[in-house]
């Protein structure tokens, strides 16, 4: 496994099978950027590339790329006890009250078919 710091779309995906986990990273328009330098780049390639995406609140972006992806999961996953602490804690420092917390984070998991 690697961190890489930089533009996710200009990014060179590995070679061989890859995962890539999407923690509610960018908006639609990044999102959709995304998807589309990912199609060109998994063109014709035999390696799967799956995506965990937590927090999915760009879902629908992924509605047009379907043609691409063959879902596995979509639901809830429950947060442990220290995950809903730290939340807590997150969200008691906010200045506006800007997010809510659940006890769950909606999740999808893809597989790129290409």
């Amino acid at each position: 496994m690697r961190v890489v710091c930089g533009d996710a779309v200009e990014f060179s995906l590995p070679a061989g099978p890859c995962l890539a986990f999407l923690f509610n990273p960018f908006g639609a328009p990044v999102m959709r950027r995304l998807l589309m330098a990912w199609s060109k780049a998994l063109a014709g390639r035999p390696a799967p590339l799956d995506i965990l995406y937590v927090n999915n609140e760009q879902e629908s972006v992924l509605e047009p790329a379907k043609r691409n992806l063959r879902g596995v999961f979509l639901g809830q996953i429950r947060r442990s006890r220290a995950d809903a602490i730290a939340d807590h804690k997150i969200m008691a420092s906010q200045p506006e009250g800007e997010y809510a917390s659940a006890n769950y984070e909606d999740c999808s998991i893809w597989r790129w078919v290409g």
